[in-house]
């Protein structure tokens, strides 16, 4: 058999399968340019070759082709449409994700945690979970204070660290409510007149 023939015979059996259109149309361009086809023979096998639901709407179409190059552009806009459809209506290919994958898939596509053997990772928002910093009871403004001047952030007194701090158990701190009081009182027209 000649390279003519041999080509003819690989675009009869040729496939989309999963590829897309334009990976299809790129594999079947090249063994076409081998066959020498004619537009109408070129079409039905390239037409033949993709997939059901491209046909199916080819065959709903009223459109015309004038030759390959027009058939291949109408089936890589039609299948994005098509595909954009899917993704609108809930996309089937979304679940097929799962099936293929094996990874818990929400519909819409994105992960979903599974909580295999009742285990407890914590709330999904809290990130840090692992890490927690103690905490100090006390402003962010005083906190940035101890930090800037290093001060113990349990008694705010030089020296050491909060982790080694010689006053265990106690914290100094000055309760917020407090703070906010005092600020009211020092701006306020009243507490100049005493």
């Amino acid at each position: 058999m000649d390279a003519k023939g041999e080509a003819r015979i690989r675009l009869k059996n040729m496939k989309q399968g999963k590829r897309s259109v334009m990976e299809y149309w790129n594999g079947f361009r090249l063994v076409a340019s081998e066959a020498e086809l004619d537009d109408s023979t070129g079409g039905e096998l390239l037409l033949g070759g993709m997939i059901t639901e491209l046909q199916n709407a080819w065959g709903a179409s009223s459109e015309e082709y004038e030759d390959l190059e027009v058939l291949a552009e109408w089936a890589i806009r039609k299948e994005t449409k098509l595909a954009t459809d899917r993704h609108i209506q809930g996309s089937p290919s979304a679940k097929n994700i799962q099936l293929e994958t094996g990874t818990p898939r929400n519909p819409d596509g994105t992960y979903r945690r599974t909580n295999e053997g009742n285990q407890n990772y914590g709330e999904p928002i809290e990130l840090d979970a692992t890490q927690r910093r103690p905490r100090f009871n006390i402003s962010r403004e005083e906190f940035q204070r101890r930090i800037r001047e290093p001060l113990c952030l349990k008694c705010a007194q030089p020296g050491h660290l909060a982790m080694s701090c010689p006053k265990k158990g106690r914290i100094q701190t000055i309760p917020r409510r407090s703070q906010e009081l005092a600020a009211c009182k020092e701006s306020s027209p009243l507490a100049n007149q005493t």
